[in-house]
């Protein structure tokens, strides 16, 4: 079960899939029972550090902040390196496969985190459009220099186009489309593969007005620039190396977030330190709102430096305009937050931390149906699929701020379901639950936020230092004198 849940996304499992790979060949409810007894025997062994595993509805997992997975690869008395889990002999069939499956996974396994080499920021080549018409084909390498672009706002990805220069280094992916001209419609074939080995990593044929549906056009860039940030990352694992850990900027623990700054410090380079500089930026602002540091005034220090040099080497970047907004808010600096926020709208309106940074400011200018608004249009940005869990914690804030309290805690429950680790998803839960009545549920939530978060307690919670100044403003710490934890 420990292997499996280690190696296990944010190390969780389903109680059902667990049952299916430990325990198939029994009857449900006895599978369920060796479940429970299997879990026992683990906090039993846990002994003082039993908190470590978790347990919640349909779920077991790792404490992340208490658990580290050590994947070196070991050698055995031969000196030749050892399988994954080498010693596991689990006679069920269904737990076979998996572990069959994971070895050849972790095979040719990339280095630890942290460990590996970087060489530098990903390249991306995009490769002229082939067509049946030269209108089309111009069109359409513009549009996908606008996917690529957008893609390179988002991270440190350096895009080369055949015949230009060449940065030092080959290319990671490749960028390929093909298109007709159907009537008014343009058939589009685009594709990106792993530029060394040719794997396919991604396909997919798109339609688009030939009258010039510009939105449209807009929406299908945002398509492939989301693939293209995919491609990048499963170019890393076929590489054999984990050079950038895109999705761990847009988490909430605080090993993922390091690890990100790590890589974003030592990967880029002078040809996009401004997107590496904003990004490392933002990686302090989760770790101010998340209280994930000891000196938060230090932290904010940095996060402002990082913020000011970046906007200074790319003063134009959605991206760059959008965390330097994200910052000034969180200084209470509003005026300055507004003037970004409208930059980089005006830079590109589809940037997704743009669009973020848009709504936080509506949010704290007090226009809040404008800002739940803005929010449910970035929800439906392919790009948010980065960070879905982002993305609903700042519509519920904004349902909260608006004062549709049901619509709000409807919104924090399906943050704490896909970032269990997010603590203002949390807190707002639990004052919401308290606030109707749930006082159970409140009390649970209590506990989970007490469980990551190790200080909480409700006098913290009503202090003034605490970040919970919407509750406080609407008058919702009732649960700080409640006595429930």
């Amino acid at each position: 079960m420990l292997a499996v849940l280690g190696v296990s996304r944010g190390m969780k499992q389903t109680r059902a899939r667990l049952q299916d790979l430990l325990y198939s060949t029994r009857d449900s409810e006895q599978g369920a029972a060796s479940i429970r007894q299997l879990l026992r025997e683990i906090r039993l062994a846990l002994d003082s550090g039993r908190d470590a595993l978790l347990t919640g509805p349909g779920w077991v997992g790792l404490d992340e902040h208490q658990i580290a997975v050590d994947l070196t690869s070991r050698s055995g008395p031969d000196g030749r390196p050892l399988e994954f889990a080498s010693d596991l002999d689990i006679p069920d069939p269904e737990f076979e496969d998996w572990l069959r499956d994971t070895r050849a996974y972790y095979e040719n396994r990339p280095p630890p985190a942290g460990t590996a080499e970087t060489g530098g920021p990903p390249r991306l080549m995009v490769e002229p459009v082939t067509a049946n018409d030269p209108d089309v084909a111009l069109f359409l390498d513009m549009l996908l220099m606008e996917a690529s672009v957008r893609a390179s706002d988002i991270t440190p990805l350096i895009v080369m186009q055949p015949g230009g220069s060449v940065p030092e280094a080959p290319a990671d992916v490749v960028l390929r489309a093909r298109a007709a001209r159907m009537g008014d419609r343009i058939m589009l074939s685009v594709s990106l593969c792993h530029a060394r080995g040719g794997t396919t990593i991604w396909g997919r044929n798109f339609q688009i007005d030939s009258g010039g549906d510009r939105m449209q056009a807009h929406l299908c860039a945002t398509d492939i620039s989301l693939a293209v940030l995919k491609a990048v990352e499963a170019a890393d694992i076929l590489e054999q190396a984990r050079r950038f850990p895109l999705s761990d900027i847009f988490s909430y623990s605080q090993p993922r977030l390091m690890l990100a700054d790590d890589a974003l410090m030592h990967s880029y380079d002078r040809l996009r330190p401004a997107i590496a500089l904003a990004l490392r930026a933002f990686i302090r602002n989760t770790l101010l709102i998340e209280r994930l540091v000891p000196d938060p005034a230090t932290t904010f220090a940095e996060a402002q430096e990082f913020s000011r040099r970046a906007l200074e080497m790319a003063p134009n970047n959605a991206t760059v305009l959008a965390v330097g907004a994200i910052i000034a808010s969180y200084g209470n600096h509003k005026e300055t937050e507004y003037r970004l926020v409208r930059q980089a709208v005006r830079a590109d309106p589809l940037n997704p931390l743009a669009m973020f940074a848009h709504s936080q400011v509506l949010s704290d200018i007090e226009r809040h149906s404008d800002a739940a608004a803005v929010a449910s249009d970035g929800m439906n940005n392919s790009l948010s699929a980065l960070s879905p869990a982002t993305w609903l914690l700042r519509r519920s804030v904004a349902s909260f701020r608006h004062g549709d309290l049901v619509t709000a805690q409807r919104f924090f429950s399906a943050t704490h379901e896909l970032a269990p680790e997010n603590r203002p998803a949390l807190r707002f839960l639990a004052a919401l639950k308290y606030h109707a009545g749930d006082y159970q549920g409140a009390r649970q939530a209590l506990l989970k936020l007490k469980q990551i978060e190790p200080d909480f307690t409700l006098d913290l919670m009503a202090s003034d230092g605490y970040p919970a100044d919407s509750l406080r403003e609407a008058g919702l710490l009732g649960i700080t004198r409640s006595g429930l934890i």
